[in-house]
């Protein structure tokens, strides 16, 4: 079925393009750790301040000033000779409406901000219409946006669409209850009223729309896809990846990268938008796993798939599935448990280890510990650390688990940097076959 989407896109220049998608995976805003939890808050959920420490102290004050929160650290007493990190949480008063917020953090006695960061609410709140994508590039990028919920006559007469206090052109008629516009181009990024007029009736959706250059987490949820590669292996194995992403809806969206590979691009976008109703497939480019920014309004309303296989077999299969990680599935502040492993010679174990912003501020090291399933006997003990992920790649690391006793199985539990958002799998080969069998974290990453 074709999207009933009018007109042409305009283009893009070359310039333009590589100052937005050849950023690297990284979000402004966070200095000395400090964060807040949700990554995506919104008008209905509380939100906490985590603030990484080695200084203790005796309570703190919270002060709001329009929207920026100061929240002081009394009386702080740092040990310096035998530093202690730990974790400290402000939960911030009240729910907060609709806007973007900014939280600075002090110790008492001190004029200098100790941590900072900041963060959009989106408006949870019912609405008088819809207005997709949620995401607009600043310059429109000849972006088309679709309001549902008003009804628009065969022109459009007499109807009115004001983004941000600008007026919208291009109104088309695109249903009984929905209008096709054009995105107007913005110079600076934030939350946009979206306001309608229809004769002399007025509705308005505060913060309908968010213009961007730069991916700010608390709007773009980000999703893994663990592995997308095209490589030979052992034992004359050809693997390859194949992900799958589906846009059901009838409007676009616009993620503010790609799972493409990076290659030649002379007109945005260049795979950053999804097509109504459209279904994109890619297979290789990040062995390290790709992170995708989803703006978070449309990412529940998108279906992924992945799958690896060995080709050079197809004969015996057709793969494995290997999930796609939404960020609810990630680990924060816990480690990550794998249950149950087979470390049987016949097969070869790769644990790979996923980790994303934000990063931990003391200190980079984490642990893999082996315990046997029966004896409960803890067989491997192995510090290692994440290297740095490049551009959509999260911070990664893989290892591979030495072979135990025939029909030997462990746990494997990942203890990880002090407030780290991770996730990590295992994949279990079997040597002759070339089988492949996936495990994967279900619950609490805490040791028994």
């Amino acid at each position: 079925m074709q999207p009933d989407v009018p007109g042409e896109l305009t283009m893009r220049t070359l310039t333009l393009f590589l100052a937005l998608s050849l950023s690297l995976f990284a979000f402004a805003g966070d200095t000395g750790g400090v964060h807040v939890l949700p990554f995506g808050p919104t008008t209905r959920t509380p939100v906490d301040v985590h603030i990484p420490m080695i200084c203790g102290f005796d309570g703190q004050t919270v002060a709001r000033v329009g929207n920026v929160f100061k929240v002081t650290l009394l009386s702080p007493s740092c040990i310096l000779t035998i530093p202690i990190p730990y974790l400290h949480t402000v939960r911030l008063p009240g729910l907060l409406e609709v806007g973007e917020y900014r939280v600075e953090v002090f110790l008492a006695g001190q004029d200098n901000v100790h941590g900072s960061t900041t963060f959009v609410v989106r408006n949870a709140e019912p609405k008088p219409f819809e207005v997709h994508p949620f995401a607009v590039p600043t310059f429109g990028g000849g972006l088309r946006l679709r309001l549902t919920g008003v009804a628009c006559g065969a022109s459009c007469d007499g109807v009115t669409i004001q983004v941000g206090g600008v007026p919208a052109t291009g109104l088309e008629r695109a249903g009984n209850d929905a209008i096709w516009f054009q995105a107007p181009e913005r110079r600076e990024e934030g939350l946009v009223d979206v306001r309608v007029q229809v004769g002399g009736a007025v509705q308005v959706s505060p913060g309908a729309l968010y213009y961007f250059d730069e991916p700010e987490r608390s709007v773009f949820e980000r999703i893994l896809f663990p592995v997308l590669f095209a490589t030979d292996g052992a034992n004359g194995s050809r693997w390859r990846s194949e992900a799958t992403l589906s846009n059901p809806k009838p409007w676009y969206v616009e993620n503010a990268n790609t799972l493409s590979p990076v290659r030649p691009c002379l007109t945005y976008p260049c795979g950053e938008r999804l097509d109504p109703e459209k279904v994109e497939t890619y297979g290789d480019g990040y062995p390290r796993g790709a992170v995708l920014l989803v703006p978070r309004p449309e990412a529940p309303e998108l279906a992924f798939a992945l799958r690896i296989r060995d080709i050079s077999r197809q004969a015996e299969g057709l793969g494995t599935q290997v999930p796609v990680v939404r960020e609810s599935d990630f680990s924060h502040g816990t480690g990550v448990t794998l249950l149950d492993v087979p470390v049987d010679p016949r097969y070869r174990v790769k644990v790979r280890v996923y980790m994303i912003e934000p990063l931990p501020q003391y200190g980079q090291n984490a642990q893999l510990r082996l315990r046997n399933t029966v004896t409960r006997a803890t067989t491997l003990t192995r510090t290692f650390q994440l290297s740095a992920g490049g551009r959509n790649e999260p911070h990664y690391a893989e290892l591979d688990l030495p072979a135990g006793a025939a029909n030997e199985r462990v746990n494997i539990h990942l203890d990880l940097p002090l407030d780290a958002t991770a996730w990590a799998f295992a994949t279990v080969t079997n040597n002759a076959t070339q089988q492949v069998t996936i495990v994967t974290p279900n619950g609490s990453g805490l040791q028994p």
